[in-house]
């Protein structure tokens, strides 16, 4: 397999773990637009869209990783770091949207 081949089969498989990381991000921020609204139950809704696309793109990164291992002597590819970053930082997003959420529910409470 050439090294054109192989990047772009390292694209296929990465390029959709950036996606999903994507799309849960997305639903993370419009939860918490929701929650602002007063709008709680889209709030959860859109939470439990983003622990799904979550969910999706954290196996794509657990099977990317099990077969790195295979291969001990593959370098990590920019594409795979660049990734893991989308992915990490929608985790923090989720994280914090759900605090934030929660913020929102106990202000209007009040």
């Amino acid at each position: 397999m050439s090294e054109l081949d192989k990047m772009q089969e390292l694209e296929e498989r990465v390029m959709p773990l950036i996606a999903e990381a994507g799309i849960a991000r997305s639903k993370a921020m419009e939860a918490i637009a929701a929650a602002k609204k007063g709008d709680f139950s889209s709030a959860e809704t859109l939470l439990i869209e983003c622990d799904t696309a979550m969910t999706k793109a954290h196996q794509r990164h657990s099977d990317f990783i099990q077969d790195s291992l295979d291969d001990c002597s593959k370098q990590v590819p920019l594409l795979i770091i660049h990734a893991e970053d989308h992915l990490m930082t929608t985790i923090l997003a989720r994280d914090f949207a759900r605090e934030i959420i929660d913020l929102y529910k106990t202000i209007k409470q009040e």
